[in-house]
Order: C-alpha cells, then sequence, then structure tokens
C-alpha cells in the first residue's frame, strides 16, 4: 500500500487525512519526515537540510492560507557531530525567519542514517483554512513561481562538480509560499502545495473536488534552472510537472477575482488553465488535449522492492545456495529504480509483479538450490555387495531376478567353510 492508498484507507476515522495541514480551532498544525537516502543526495549540506526539512512542513501551512508561526524539527543521526548539527539549527532557523516564523528548538535521536521530522504551526486568517476540495468549474487553475527547480538541482547534484553542488544546493533551498498562501486565503476555492509535482498535484485537487481540470502545457511557468539541464521541449516539461519538491502553490481561483490575486501575489500568479465539470469518461485531468499521467512522487511505491531485498539478504545466508537464489530471484523483480526519487517521477509505471509471487518464487528457488548443491550421501560399504541385501529393515532395489541370483550366492557361500578356518 502506498501513501495514497493508505490516506483512503483512513478517510473513514480521519476525514481530512491528505489534507497538506490539520486545523484546529484557529491554528493550522503540521509534520513531515525526511531521509538522507530518499530526500538529501550527495554534496546537500546540513545548512540546506535544515532548512529544506522545514521549510517542507512550512509549505503545507501557506497551502492552508495561514500564517507561520512556529517550527521544531526531530534531528537523527548515526553520530552527533557539532558543526553540522549547528549547521542544521542554522537552516532551520533561516528558513523560519523567511516567512515571519519562529524555530523553537526539538529534538535529537540516534538512528541509523540521517532522519528529520519537522512538525509547523500556524493560524488562520479571517477567510478562514482553504481547503482541497472547494474548487468549481469555471474557475482559474493557478500555480505560484516556477517549476522544476529541485529536478534541476538533482541533475546537478549528480555532477559532483563543486560548483555544480554549490548552485544545487541553492535551488533546493526554497521559499515557502506563505506570503503568497496569505494573499490568496480570501479568494483561493481550492489550494495545495506540490511537493508530490505538478501533474499529481492537479490529479490530487481534481479528485478531492469532484472536477475536471484543462492544462495548458505552455503557460506553466518553468524555472531557469531546467533550461540548462534539459535536452528538449518535452524533457522540459517532464522535469517541471512529474519530478515534484518544488513546494509552489496549485490554486483555484474564480475569474473574478484573478486579477487581484495575481496583483496580490509576491511570487507571481501564473493561470495554467480551467477547472471544468468532472468528466463521466475519459480523463479527469487533460494537457493540451491529451491525457496528463498520474505521475509524480507517493511514499510507499517501493514497498516492494525493499521487501524483495530484505528476502534475498536473507537468502544469502542460506548453506551454498545464496548467490544463486539472488539471481533468480532479481531476475523476475523489475529494475532497481534510481536514488532520490527519479524513478517514480520520470519514468511511467512499470507492470509489477505482486510481492507475494516474488516471495513464492526467492522461497521455491531457495529450496531447490539447497537441495541441488547438498552432497550426495556414500552408500554404505554393505550396499557393495553382490547380494545387496537389505540394510536397517529397508529391502533392495534390484529386480527380483537378481535378488534370487544373489540370495543363492550367498548361500553357497555360508555352506563353504571359512578361509580362517580352513
Amino acid at each position: 500500500m502506498n501513501e495514497r492508498d493508505a490516506l483512503r484507507a483512513l478517510a473513514a476515522d480521519l476525514p481530512h487525512a491528505g489534507d497538506d495541514a490539520a486545523v484546529v480551532g484557529e491554528t493550522v498544525i503540521t509534520t513531515d519526515m525526511l531521509h538522507e537516502r530518499t530526500d538529501f543526495p550527495p554534496g546537500t549540506t546540513r545548512y540546506t537540510a535544515g532548512w529544506r526539512a522545514v521549510g517542507a512542513s512550512l509549505s503545507d501551512v501557506a497551502a492552508t492560507g495561514a500564517s507561520a508561526s512556529a517550527a521544531v524539527a526531530v534531528y537523527a543521526d548515526a553520530a552527533f557531530d557539532r558543526e553540522t548539527l549547528e549547521r542544521f539549527v542554522a537552516g532551520a532557523v533561516d528558513v523560519c525567519e523567511a516567512v515571519d516564523a519562529e524555530y523553537v528548538g526539538g529534538d535529537l535521536d540516534e538512528h541509523a542514517e540521517f532522519t528529520t521530522a519537522t512538525t509547523a504551526i500556524g493560524e488562520v486568517t479571517d477567510a478562514g483554512p482553504v481547503t482541497r476540495d472547494g474548487a468549481s468549474s469555471g474557475d482559474a487553475l493557478c500555480v505560484t513561481g516556477e517549476w522544476g527547480r529541485s529536478a534541476a538541482a538533482l541533475r546537478l547534484f549528480k555532477t559532483g562538480d563543486e560548483t555544480a553542488v554549490e548552485r544545487a544546493n541553492e535551488l533546493f533551498r526554497f521559499t515557502p509560499r506563505v506570503a503568497d498562501g496569505l494573499a490568496l486565503s480570501g479568494s483561493a476555492t481550492a489550494m495545495m502545495d506540490s511537493s508530490d509535482g505538478l501533474a499529481r498535484s492537479c490529479h490530487q485537487l481534481a479528485e478531492a473536488s469532484a472536477v475536471g481540470i484543462k492544462l495548458d502545457r505552455g503557460t506553466v511557468p518553468v524555472h531557469p534552472a531546467v533550461e540548462e539541464v534539459a535536452g528538449g521541449a518535452d524533457e522540459r516539461f517532464e522535469l517541471a510537472a512529474h519530478f515534484g519538491e518544488d513546494f509552489e502553490l496549485l490554486c483555484a481561483v474564480p475569474e473574478s477575482e484573478l486579477a487581484a490575486a495575481r496583483e496580490a501575489c509576491p511570487a507571481g500568479l501564473t493561470r495554467i488553465g480551467r477547472v471544468v465539470e468532472e468528466p463521466e469518461d475519459g480523463a479527469r485531468v487533460a494537457a493540451d488535449g491529451e491525457p496528463l499521467p498520474d505521475r509524480g512522487y507517493t511514499h510507499g511505491d517501493e514497498q516492494e522492492r525493499r521487501t524483495l531485498a530484505a528476502v534475498l539478504t536473507r537468502s544469502l545466508a542460506l548453506p551454498r545456495c545464496g548467490p544463486y537464489v539472488a539471481c533468480a530471484a532479481l531476475a523476475t523483480a523489475p529494475s532497481s529504480p534510481a536514488p532520490h526519487r527519479t524513478a517514480s517521477h520520470l519514468t511511467p509505471p512499470q507492470p509489477r509483479r505482486p510481492v507475494s509471487a516474488l516471495l513464492r518464487r526467492v522461497d521455491s528457488l531457495a529450496r531447490r538450490s539447497s537441495a541441488a548443491m547438498r552432497p550426495r550421501r556414500r552408500a554404505p560399504p554393505q550396499m557393495k555387495r553382490a547380494g545387496r541385501r537389505a540394510i536397517g529393515g529397508t529391502r533392495s532395489r534390484l529386480p527380483a531376478r537378481s535378488r534370487r541370483r544373489a540370495s543363492r550366492g550367498c548361500a553357497r557361500r555360508r555352506a563353504s567353510p571359512s578361509r580362517e578356518g580352513a
């Protein structure tokens, strides 16, 4: 089960599960968790990690149209280093100051990999919180800022070049759109942040509001850094629409209030499409008349691969058969994803065997390999005698005619005098 399936399963007990933040009275509260393996590519500084981790929670506050008040964070690592810890806190403090909030502390813990969990709180305005489920047919579909900066940053991180990595860290330090969320709080009918990507966010907003969306690809504002790494127009749109982690706002605004909303947003507000009636059949979200795939980042999509990896690790402990099991099982599994979210963003979903089928396959191979590699038992000396007599109550498997001949031979030997007595 991935994150979206889990949220649907929780909907009966938690009707607001899936919103960017919870609203308790006048207070908005949200929490996030980020891991080094999936969220911080090699080269990410601790200052950038602190900024980005806390910024992700502040972005959720912004998506409700609330002001940001404060944030806390859990910092966990295999060991504590004073300099890296101080740099993390410095990044957390600076991103809070950028949106007129305060970083007020948190917790420290030990963990096998660098992991941080952040919580941010805010206050709703007199207009009330903005949710995902209020869009209506006829609204303009709009976004703040520019898209694709995180995708461009990842490409730069991968180069390993010192200058490129420094630029990538700058791109990773986004400004949470709290001021824009406040500006839109009185006019937006629905709003959310885009941590899972523009395309997936469009699908999520359309599903929550029970509407359809028509997108104009050419109007999506793309970050200039994407131009430096993209190979053409198609890749440019791919990085801007499907990668995610840009933490911009996606919103629906009535046509009558669009001009005023544009003037009020400090990061800029761009119309990229319109909200339409929910289609009875066909694509819920379309771009230039073609269905827009629901691709982006979803937690849990790699769970089957992780489970398989654990089984393969266990199989390596089996006597003499681990490598054979591993190779055969990997041949039945989907290809491994590139780290840091690139595979699920940039490639279409591939058909996969259910993990239960893969587990059965691995166990079957383990048993067969173990049996094949087990040394054969040597026949005991008694079995080498001409008679092949029964041993330990087990009848000989020689044909009946051969057994009769062997019995007559044994009888003649018993009737003859022994060599020792001769």
